[in-house]
């Protein structure tokens, strides 16, 4: 077993994952997710977009080379990765947005304001998602989150833990999580946790559930008879 690190609450202490905690005092708290986390989802995304366009570049110069006999078929192929392409920029001009302004989880008790990105309840606000802020007083609950493995999951003996901020509007903050060893993946975000909840005068809220099971292997019934 992997030893437990220290879960005292310092700034620039890393939370083991993409999230650091960059300010704390008894007044104001503050982390936010590594600038390299945010802009490596910059790269995927445009990866992604780069790739899709260069396939739909491709097969419409087969089109016009000597392809015309298939082009019925290939067209829908076209439109298809132009519009994989389309929604890969849509996602590198938001990954870019939170790059350039970061997200981050911010309680300041002075100001009795909260700061946050919202969780995005759909297709459409997930690209219009920004960091806002908040009254302190709009706080419902802190919530710790932990899935645990289960049945053949369960062999990796990791665990995933998040903390999440619920506003009294049904509205969910994202908070930092990480992907640990079970025995101590929570220990690592309770501090946090509980200072944000003392914060809010609300009591901290712990929940905990198995990991929805991963999807079925294609085939995976032929194999198992």
């Amino acid at each position: 077993m992997e030893p437990a690190e220290s879960t005292e609450l310092k700034p620039q202490h890393s939370l083991w994952g993409e999230w650091l905690l960059d300010k704390y005092s008894a007044a104001r708290l503050c982390v936010k997710k590594r600038p390299q986390a945010l802009f490596k989802e910059v790269g995927r995304q445009t990866l992604v977009t780069v790739m899709a366009l260069l396939i739909a570049l491709a097969l419409v110069m087969s089109i016009y080379a000597n392809l015309w006999d298939t082009a019925w078929l290939t067209w829908p192929l076209v439109a298809l990765f132009s519009g994989v392409a389309a929604l890969g920029l849509l996602g590198v001009v938001r990954a870019l947005r939170h790059a350039l302004g970061g997200i981050r989880l911010e309680v300041d008790m002075q100001q009795k304001t909260l700061w946050g990105l919202a969780v995005p309840r759909d297709f459409c606000k997930a690209y219009a998602a920004k960091v806002r802020g908040y009254a302190l007083q709009e706080v419902q609950a802190v919530v710790l989150h932990t899935y645990h493995p289960a049945g053949a999951e369960r062999r990796s003996n990791r665990a995933m833990c998040e903390l999440i901020v619920q506003l009294k509007d049904g509205t969910c903050l994202q908070g930092p999580d990480v992907f640990a060893p079970e025995s101590y993946a929570q220990e690592r975000l309770l501090p946090l946790a509980q200072a944000i909840a003392h914060m809010a005068s609300l009591p901290l809220e712990l929940k905990e559930e198995p990991l929805p099971p991963s999807p079925r292997k294609p085939f995976a019934f032929f194999r198992s008879r």
